[in-house]
């Protein structure tokens, strides 16, 4: 029971994190036109992928 509850706010934390990366490249995209800001965003988002996969496995 422990495990789903971890598992449950974990996801809703990733959640949380995903849509403010993504409002975060929109909105950086749109005042920079930067391909370097879209690398950037591009690589955290892997970065943050990768934890998820460590924390979840």
């Amino acid at each position: 029971m422990a495990e789903n509850i971890m598992l449950i706010a974990a996801g809703g934390l990733i959640a949380l994190i995903v849509t403010g990366l993504v409002i975060g490249l929109v909105v950086f995209l749109d005042t920079m036109k930067s391909d370097l800001g879209a690398l950037f965003i591009f690589v955290v988002v892997v970065i943050a992928v990768g934890v998820l996969m460590v924390v979840s496995s």
